[in-house]
């Protein structure tokens, strides 16, 4: 009886060590196969960020800047330039940094951009640009681009009359208007 009891205790122990043994074993291959994991997201996530800064750097748009239009009478452009100003920052215009859209028209703080497309056709480029605020997209600009006039068309909606916008390099195409104004104590 003591025998059997011996035995089975034995049996017991030997069970509980081997079982350990095979968990030792097991848990690295279990952290190793985690971490394999965690390292190909880290990677995709890396990756997909290496595209969208290479989309943005091959959209052409990096860097520029574009002047608000009004048309006249004849309806012909007109550039409003402001000289008692030094430099444009009173006029009105997108600015694309890198990675920043700075809406010049409307509020001047900075939006994270991102290129969703880009058609070509000719001399003719069509974007379609995500504006991005805390990880979500919070507007779409939808821009026709003529590289040979310079002129940007943001539509804006259907039926509305796009904004036009001309690139800073090609300012000297257009007309311009120079806006005084005028102080109280004038």
């Amino acid at each position: 009886m003591k025998m059997v009891k011996l035995l089975i205790i034995s049996s017991i122990l030997f069970l509980f060590l081997s079982c350990k043994e095979k968990n030792k074993e097991q848990e690295p291959k279990l952290i190793s196969s985690q971490s394999k994991i965690l390292t190909r997201k880290k990677t995709s996530e890396l990756n997909q960020v290496k595209e969208e800064l290479q989309t943005v750097k091959e959209s052409g748009l990096e860097g520029k800047k574009f002047y608000f239009l009004k048309k006249d009478k004849d309806e012909q452009h007109i550039l409003e330039i402001f000289p008692q100003y030094s430099g444009d920052f009173e006029m009105k215009k997108y600015l694309f940094k890198d990675r920043i859209f700075i809406d010049g028209g409307n509020v001047m703080e900075p939006t994270e951009w991102n290129v969703q497309k880009i058609l070509k056709k000719d001399s003719i480029i069509k974007y379609i640009i995500n504006l991005i605020e805390n990880n979500k997209i919070i507007d779409t600009l939808n821009l026709i681009y003529r590289q040979k006039k310079g002129l940007i068309y943001h539509t804006v909606r259907k039926g509305y009359d796009p904004i036009i916008l001309i690139d800073s390099s090609y300012i000297k195409s257009v007309k311009t208007e120079e806006i005084k104004y005028k102080r109280d104590d004038e």
